[in-house]
């Protein structure tokens, strides 16, 4: 304490002015109406680059739990879709009477591995039994189809990526709903293989290839790329079309496990279904 007196008394002067200048500047800044509007023109800029300064601090060390809202918001709108849900219409006496019924439900998870450069290629997932995934269910992207759930721990979920030799897609070409099989070449891990249309079907570059209502993972029209190109190999009857995926593999980041709540319906009527 007496080494504290000592600093002021010592220092007395320069206080003295400290104090003297703050009192003169409070009296022009209160009595001038030009001071004033500068002064508080200044002092709003800088409260609000400090408030933008420390919000954006804030934001930075919450990150993670932002993007996980973000996530849950997705993962409900998709839930609300056109395509995630399931409409029965029942007439009686000439009476229409329509249901709508939730099929499609979305766990949002991130992604902790990915493999592109495999001919058999896996995802891991940071989700698993806890939120509700189970194997054999269809993942998606915000820009189109990843993959179907394998292996799945309370935690984690390994994920049989769209890059592998066992995964196919039933798939339709958006503009003339011609119906074929999407899968995976090994090759590109950007371009996956359409077959099975017809050589008289007329087709382009940059016609869309969605989901096809034949798959029972993945609600109808959900996005696989677009026609890159395509070629008719002798004594074929049918293009080999070659699409450009619109889910950048390499570069995923977040997903959404897609639960389709009549499968295991619709399974019962199909004891042998055809391609996913």
């Amino acid at each position: 304490m007496g080494n504290i007196i000592a600093f002021l008394v010592r220092h007395h002067k320069f206080f003295i002015f400290v104090l003297l200048e703050a009192i003169c500047f409070s009296l022009v800044v209160s009595y001038n109406k030009k001071q004033s509007n500068a002064f508080f023109g200044v002092s709003h800029e800088l409260s609000g680059r400090l408030d933008q300064g420390f919000s954006n601090l804030y934001a930075y060390f919450h990150l993670n739990q932002i993007n996980r809202d973000l996530q849950a918001e997705n993962a409900a709108l998709r839930a609300k879709m056109n395509n995630a849900i399931l409409l029965d219409t029942g007439k009686t006496k000439n009476i229409a009477d329509t249901s709508i019924h939730q099929r499609y439900t979305f766990v949002p998870a991130n992604i902790i591995n990915n493999s592109v450069t495999n001919r058999n290629n896996y995802i891991t997932l940071d989700a698993g039994s806890r939120q509700g995934i189970t194997k054999s269910l269809g993942v998606v992207s915000t820009n189109g189809i990843v993959g179907v759930t394998r292996e799945v721990s309370p935690h984690f979920t390994s994920i049989l990526s769209i890059l592998h030799k066992d995964f196919a897609v039933s798939a339709e070409i958006t503009e003339n709903k011609e119906i074929g099989t999407v899968s995976w070449d090994g090759e590109n891990p950007e371009v996956m293989i359409m077959r099975d249309i017809p050589l008289h079907i007329h087709i382009r570059k940059g016609m869309h290839i969605v989901t096809s209502a034949n798959s029972n993972l993945f609600p109808k029209g959900t996005p696989i790329g677009v026609i890159d190109r395509f070629i008719i190999k002798q004594a074929d009857a049918f293009y080999t079309i070659y699409v450009k995926l619109g889910t950048d593999m390499r570069n995923l980041r977040t997903v959404y496990v897609v639960n389709n709540l009549v499968k295991q319906e619709q399974e019962k009527v199909e004891p042998k279904p055809d391609a996913r």
